[in-house]
């Protein structure tokens, strides 16, 4: 018989309540049945179509839409001058900026990528601001 897993790590005091919880986490991680669970995710990758594919990145999408990801942004830099920003390309939303003028002067560098982008997104049913070649 193989010998089991190591004893957790001891409670950690003072630190807070997710430190606290690692002797609870590393437990439930040691009982899990690993070689059970890479078997079955094997037979799913193997036996999975490219629309399956499709279809669990459309549904991880539209996940991480739902969540706010910019409240754990630091705040915007202008990709132009590195100043604060409070504006960004309006078609990819991508690109910030601090104003206009350092906008336009990075259209001609970003309109390949920004045009991309919203070519994609127009493929997989989303839409993005506006018309290819306009500026955002």
């Amino acid at each position: 018989r193989a010998p089991g897993p190591p004893p957790p790590p001891p409670p950690t005091e003072g630190r807070g309540l997710v430190i606290q919880q690692i002797p609870e986490l590393w437990t439930a991680l040691m009982r899990t049945d690993w070689e059970s669970a890479a078997r079955d995710f094997k037979a799913r990758v193997k036996g999975a179509s490219a629309e399956d594919d499709m279809e669990e990145m459309r549904g991880l999408a539209s996940m991480y839409d739902a969540i706010d990801l910019e409240q754990f942004m630091e705040d915007p830099k202008c990709v132009v001058c590195g100043k604060p920003a409070e504006k960004r390309c309006s078609r990819c939303r991508l690109d910030w900026y601090c104003g206009r003028k350092c906008q336009v002067k990075a259209w001609k560098k970003h309109q390949p990528l920004c045009d991309a982008l919203c070519e994609s997104a127009k493929k997989q049913g989303g839409g993005m601001g506006a018309a290819p070649g306009q500026a955002g």
